[in-house]
């Protein structure tokens, strides 16, 4: 885990293991690189160059390292977090991922990733693969499937779609369509989508 989530783990009881991540002066550099493109470039940069770049390269070491150690059977991993996808192949453990964003901007992660993750995979001795490990994975999201005209791998949904059965309660200072939507979710005690 990136060490700014340190706080939230721990007080949610769970062990908190940190990897490294870049420094500020890095990250500043490719934020600034990014001020008045426009929103489609921005994130194509901060994939590329941010997430599959600087943070995966950071993170790797550590990462393969405690996979090393612990030898887990399975390593699932945020769809953000590429450096755990290569540490999973450099082991030979399966690996999936949760979805955090549509299926989109998902897809954009693989399209965006696929090269800087191949020039992290060489690095550890690993075969460049385009992509394929990404996409190939299974992958747990939250999305339904009408709301995700991303890519499958040859036709096939790699994804397990979950449905959540929780019920938030909302303060009745809301407008009244949303207050009868709400009422109308409740009483088929479904997700309101």
């Amino acid at each position: 885990m990136p060490s700014v989530l340190r706080n939230s783990i721990e007080e949610a009881g769970v062990p908190f293991v940190p990897f490294d991540s870049p420094t500020e002066e890095q990250l500043s550099r490719i934020w600034e690189s990014m001020e008045g493109l426009p929103k489609d470039v921005v994130l194509h940069i901060a994939i590329r160059d941010a997430f599959a770049g600087l943070w995966a390269q950071a993170a790797l070491p550590i990462i393969s390292r405690h996979v090393k150690d612990w030898k887990p059977d399975l390593i699932v991993r945020d769809s953000a977090e590429l450096a755990a996808v290569i540490a999973a192949d450099q082991a030979s453990v399966p690996h999936a991922r949760v979805e955090v964003h549509n299926g989109i901007t998902e897809s954009l992660f693989i399209e965006h990733g696929s090269d800087p993750v191949d020039a992290l995979r060489l690095q550890v001795g690993l075969p460049a693969d385009n992509g394929l490990s990404l996409r190939s994975e299974l992958a747990f999201t939250s999305f339904p499937k009408s709301l995700d005209t991303s890519e499958t791998l040859n036709g096939e949904d790699k994804r397990f779609r979950v449905r959540s059965s929780i019920v938030i309660e909302q303060p009745r200072s809301e407008p009244a369509v949303s207050s009868y939507f709400s009422e109308q979710q409740s009483r088929r005690n479904r997700p309101l989508i």
